[in-house]
């Protein structure tokens, strides 16, 4: 039986890097700790036969890198960073946050840090802030400028290469042509949601802009083997969800050449699972190629385009590919099989597991279930009984929706989902219009929140209730956060074929979404293509706060106190007209959380969320 616990005995891993000779990989190591209620994070080694080693018990490490093949570690003390040597040498050190630093040569770093801002404020307890968005998701007031430095080791003296008023989202060094790749959204009082792409020659100290399509968005820019390879799209068809594609540029006369012309699923891993940690990979090159995630369905999937434009999906059993090194081979940080992530070993010919360094989750089975609206349409979920399952029994059932909306659930491991298998209930999700994994029609709902995906969840939960008679309809639950969480308000304003429901880090005030998220102002309005000042009405039809009042089914909200994505306002507009009326209905805010709680939220909270879902549901529906 999985236990609400188990989390804490998982361990995962992010930022997989060859070493340069290509003898071992090295990435980093995460572990909950509840005792100290937090994270640790080290360093592990892994050789291609599958022998590993822990390389630090620090605990407190933030990135890793090469230098001279010398493998050093980064460690934050406040705004202080600090990179070691395995012995415990200080190499570098800077009186500020850096992140990805780059080697250029002996003397020179490059790396991006948040510029400082120097006004000076009288004594108190205020904030001040004159830009939007004012706050980021889990931060504070004061969003801050990425800029990007260039460090010289002799003189230990830095000077910014970026450009005022451009805040840098990444950045790609060319050794051959000594120049940096840098992409950048304008920020002049304004965050821009559209972005740009400069060059800038370290020898002549000169910039070179990339002129684009109109409206065009960059997800990923590298010069490779001479050419300016990026992925992104013009937006026409689809808007800013619309799936990107690799195009080369040829430099000395500005021609595009598109190199994935029959691509058609997204360029990132969506695939959703709360036992990650550290983040995902998605773009690399090595040599005359680039290689890079795509979403296929409720999998994800490594693949390779070189500069002529054939394009290699690479054969690996269905579930998630969260990280990968190149050398000779591919090593992988992988989750198949519904298990927990490992490494594993990508060649021509095979591609197998080097490591089984999580013992393998205990876990029930997980069943596809489909339905057909037509041939050109299908909506795919997922069945997860109790491992004791009795069909001669019946069960309470838990219809559990994904935030985003362009993720998807898919085949890898979930503990909330499989914790609450193990306590009796029958958990069942889809992927609904809207989801990734398919194509951009498929994702492309603008305009239309609580329609056609509305309509996908509930033609699912009925076929559900076929292929799974042993489910009681009359002890339903649903469940959902971010996106799902406003579903799942969407959905008990529509209908009382649930018992009870929890909504978490929801959306439930399109209006008020606009002017408080981080991504309000202009997330809004391009999901809904109307802000409060223009078709206010229209924002009004697509929020369940106008149909709260309908509300009959008992509702549990779960919000953090630093979500800046979905602030919790959103939870409190709802949990307000809920109680006035009379309905049983309660509101678990959560201190110094954010809108990721429940992936890497700190393990004594994200218990207290599992309890409360967990204590909830039994009341309701046992």
């Amino acid at each position: 039986m999985v236990k609400i616990d188990d989390f804490i005995k998982y361990k995962s891993f992010s930022s997989l890097k060859y070493h340069p000779t290509g003898t071992y990989a090295v990435a980093r190591v995460h572990q909950a700790q509840l005792e100290s209620n937090n994270y640790f994070h080290d360093l592990i080694k892994v050789y291609p036969n599958g022998d590993y080693e822990l390389l630090t018990d620090r605990h407190d490490i933030v990135d890793f890198l090469f230098y001279e093949d010398d493998l050093v570690y980064a460690i934050r003390e406040g705004e202080v960073t600090k990179f070691f040597n395995l012995d415990g040498n200080l190499v570098f050190s800077f009186d500020e946050s850096v992140s990805n630093l780059c080697v250029i040569d002996k003397s020179h770093l490059l790396y991006m840090t948040e510029a400082k801002h120097k006004e000076e404020k009288l004594d108190g307890d205020y904030e001040i802030f004159e830009e939007i968005p004012f706050w980021a998701n889990g931060g504070s007031f004061g969003y801050g400028m990425k800029i990007l430095k260039l460090y010289d080791l002799k003189t230990h003296e830095s000077r910014v290469i970026s450009r005022q008023g451009e805040y840098v989202e990444s950045f790609k060094y060319d050794q051959a042509s000594r120049s940096v790749v840098i992409r950048f959204m304008p920020f002049k009082g304004v965050l821009e949601t559209r972005n740009d792409l400069l060059i800038y020659d370290l020898v002549k100290k000169t910039y070179t802009e990339i002129l684009k399509p109109n409206n065009f968005i960059f997800s990923f820019a590298e010069i490779i083997e001479g050419k300016l390879i990026v992925a992104g799209s013009d937006c026409k068809l689809y808007g800013e969800n619309e799936n990107h594609k690799i195009y080369s540029i040829n430099l000395s006369n500005a021609t595009w050449t598109l190199l994935t012309p029959d691509l058609k699923f997204s360029l990132w891993n969506s695939v959703i699972s709360d036992c990650r940690h550290g983040g995902v990979d998605t773009f690399k090159s090595h040599k005359d190629a680039l290689y890079f995630i795509t979403t296929q369905g409720g999998s994800s999937y490594l693949n390779r385009v070189d500069l002529k434009g054939n394009h290699t999906c690479f054969e690996t059993p269905k579930g998630s590919i969260d990280a990968y090194a190149i050398s000779e081979n591919i090593m992988t940080i992988g989750m198949h099989d519904y298990d927990l992530q490992d490494f594993y070993l990508l060649t021509e010919d095979s591609y197998k597991k080097l490591t089984s360094i999580n013992d393998k989750a205990r876990r029930a089975q997980t069943e596809k279930v489909s339905f057909v609206y037509d041939e050109d349409l299908s909506i795919d979920g997922y069945l997860v009984k109790p491992k004791d399952y009795d069909p001669s029994k019946t069960y309470p059932g838990i219809l559990s929706i994904h935030g985003g909306p362009k993720s998807a659930f898919g085949d890898v491991y979930n503990h909330e989902i499989q914790y609450l298998a193990s306590q009796g209930y029958i958990v069942f999700y889809c992927n609904p219009r809207g989801s990734n994994g398919k194509d951009d029609a498929f994702s492309d709902i603008r305009g239309k929140f609580g329609t056609i995906d509305y309509q996908d969840i509930l033609k699912f939960t009925d076929t559900v209730l076929k292929v799974c008679p042993a489910i009681d309809e009359n002890r339903l639950g649903v469940m959902g956060g971010s996106y799902g969480g406003f579903m799942t308000n969407w959905i008990v304003g529509k209908t009382d074929k649930f018992k009870t429901a929890i909504s978490q880090r929801c959306i439930s005030n399109w209006i008020t979404m606009y002017g408080v998220s981080d991504i309000g102002y202009h997330w809004t309005e391009y999901q809904n293509g109307a802000t409060p000042f223009n078709d206010y009405e229209k924002l009004w039809h697509h929020s369940p706060m106008k149909y709260a009042d309908k509300i009959k089914t008992p509702i549990l909200f779960i919000h953090s106190e630093k979500d800046y994505r979905c602030h919790y306002v959103e939870s409190m507009q709802m949990f307000t007209a809920v109680k006035k009326n009379g309905v049983d209905t309660r509101f678990c805010l959560i201190k110094d959380e954010n809108h990721e709680l429940s992936r890497s939220g700190k393990p004594k909270e994200r218990l207290v969320r599992l309890s409360e879902i967990s204590n909830w549901l039994d009341k309701y529906l046992k």
